[in-house]
C-alpha cells in the first residue's frame, strides 16, 4: 500500500504553472515536525484543481493537511546530469487554520454562517 499523510506548514507560497498540455500543477514544500528538534521538509506536488485550490487558499507557514500517495520520478537537468526526486503526489487536502481563516476561503455555492445550521 503506497498513502502518506503529512500535516505540516507551507514553506512558502505556492507558485501554479501549467502546462504545455494545458494541466495547472504546482510543487511546495510542506514543514513536518517530528519533534521539538526534528522537522522533516517534504516535497509535494499537486494537480488540477488540488493544486488550483491551494494556491487560491493557503499561504506560507499556513497550516495543510495532505493525502496522497509517495512517487519517485527521473528527469535529466539543464546540465545534461541525471537526477531522481521522490515526493508526496498530493490527491486531498484539509485547510487547518483558525476557523476565522476558513471563513475566508469558504468555496461553498451557499451563503449560510454555522449559526444558521440547526444542527
Amino acid at each position: 500500500m503506497n498513502t502518506v499523510c503529512l500535516t505540516g506548514r507551507l514553506t512558502q507560497d505556492v507558485e501554479l504553472k501549467t502546462t504545455n498540455n494545458g494541466k495547472t500543477v504546482t510543487n511546495f514544500t510542506l514543514a513536518v515536525p517530528k519533534d521539538k528538534e526534528t522537522t522533516f521538509f517534504i516535497d509535494c506536488v499537486a494537480w488540477s484543481k488540488t493544486a488550483e485550490t491551494i494556491h487560491r487558499n493557503i499561504r506560507k507557514g499556513e497550516m495543510l493537511g495532505a493525502e496522497g500517495e509517495l512517487q519517485t520520478r527521473t528527469y535529466t537537468d539543464n546540465n545534461g546530469k541525471k537526477r531522481k526526486v521522490t515526493e508526496v503526489q498530493v490527491t486531498k487536502i484539509t485547510f487547518l487554520q483558525p476557523k476565522a481563516k476558513q471563513e475566508e476561503v469558504n468555496d461553498s455555492p451557499f451563503d449560510v454562517a454555522d449559526e444558521d445550521l440547526p444542527f
